[in-house]
C-alpha cells in the first residue's frame, strides 16, 4: 500500500512540475492565421474580382489557391468574360512579399465565334510584389502579368 501511495505521489509531483508546459487549447489567434483573402485588380486589357484561400503557412513564405472572375481583350480568345484559377507563392516575412502566381484562364464568352478549345485556355503568369500584413486588413499588389502586362490591385485579408 506504501509502494502505491509513493508511486502515485511521484507521479503527481511530475504532473505538477511540468503542468506550465501543457497545454489544451491556445486561445489566441497567431499572427498569421488570415487565411482568407478577396482582392481586385485591373490590368491594362482586363479586369478581376478574386477569392484567395491559404493552404501553406511556412516562417518566410505561404501558398495560396486563388479561384476568381473577370473580363478581359485578348489577341488569341478575343473579349469575353473568364474564370481564373491560379496557385500563388508569397515569399516574406513581414508586410512587404514577392509574389509568383501560376494558372490558367478559362474563357466563358468571348466575341470569336467557335474559336478552338486551346485558344479558350490562357495562361495566367504574374511576378510582383504585394503589401498584406500578417495582422490582416488591407493589401496592395501591382507587378507584371502574361498577356496583360501591367496590373495593379487592392483587397482585404481575413
Amino acid at each position: 500500500m506504501r509502494n502505491l501511495f509513493m508511486n502515485f505521489s511521484n507521479i503527481i509531483l511530475v504532473v505538477l512540475l511540468f503542468m506550465h508546459s501543457l497545454k489544451a487549447q491556445d486561445t489566441q489567434k497567431k499572427l498569421s492565421d488570415k487565411l482568407n483573402i478577396v482582392h481586385a485588380y485591373v490590368g491594362l486589357i482586363e479586369y478581376n474580382v478574386n477569392y484567395e484561400r491559404n493552404i501553406f503557412l511556412r516562417p518566410k513564405s505561404s501558398s495560396n489557391l486563388r479561384l476568381g472572375v473577370g473580363h478581359g481583350m485578348f489577341l488569341v480568345a478575343g473579349e469575353g468574360y473568364y474564370m481564373n484559377g491560379a496557385f500563388v507563392h508569397l515569399f516574406g516575412a513581414k508586410n512587404s512579399h514577392f509574389e509568383i502566381n501560376a494558372g490558367v484562364k478559362y474563357m466563358l464568352t468571348n466575341s470569336i465565334s467557335d474559336p478552338p478549345f486551346s485558344d479558350q485556355l490562357l495562361p495566367d503568369i504574374f511576378l510582383g510584389y504585394r503589401f498584406q500584413k500578417p495582422t490582416g486588413g488591407l493589401i496592395f499588389r501591382a507587378g507584371i502579368n502574361y498577356l496583360t502586362l501591367l496590373n495593379i490591385g487592392i483587397g482585404y485579408a481575413f
